[in-house]
């Protein structure tokens, strides 16, 4: 299997970096205990939202909307979801993994969060059917792109 690398130009200097030295420029340096993403099951997902005050019907994560949170915690899901999410559409439709990361927070889990940040950062450079040879990332905070 090939490694994941990223290469961009800063100043006409080309840098390339591949999950292990980005995991570390952002101090995330993964332990041998972790717990990968998408592996903590629905209901503890659930139970962590009634945890943190969620007052709305969320027997389904599908149900799941962000306005039955306290402020504090909706707050923390805007910002979470905005800066990790490339979508500009409501942040009530979060991904199982955006889940899970927001879990790993919520309860101290040793959590692969660079794993995490890998991901979406790749998901918001690369299409399956992008044609298009690069990108221009015009904003580090939510990794939108500009075409």
């Amino acid at each position: 299997m090939q490694e994941e690398v990223i290469s961009f130009e800063v100043a006409n200097h080309k840098i390339s970096i591949n999950k292990p030295n980005f995991c570390k420029l952002l101090g995330l340096v993964p332990s041998k205990v972790v717990i990968k993403p998408n592996s903590i099951p629905d209901t503890s997902l659930i139970e962590m939202f009634y945890q943190m005050g969620y007052t709305g019907d969320i027997s389904l994560l599908l149900k799941f909307k962000k306005s039955f949170l306290p402020p504090i915690w909706n707050s923390l899901f805007t910002i979470l979801f905005k800066s990790l999410s490339e979508r500009v559409a409501g942040s009530n439709s979060a991904s199982n993994m955006f889940y899970n990361l927001l879990f790993g927070l919520f309860n101290g889990v040793n959590l692969d969060f660079g794993f995490v940040i890998w991901a979406q950062l790749l998901q918001s450079i690369i299409r399956p059917l992008d044609t298009q040879k690069f990108r221009v990332l015009v904003s580090s905070r939510s990794w939108s792109k500009n075409i």
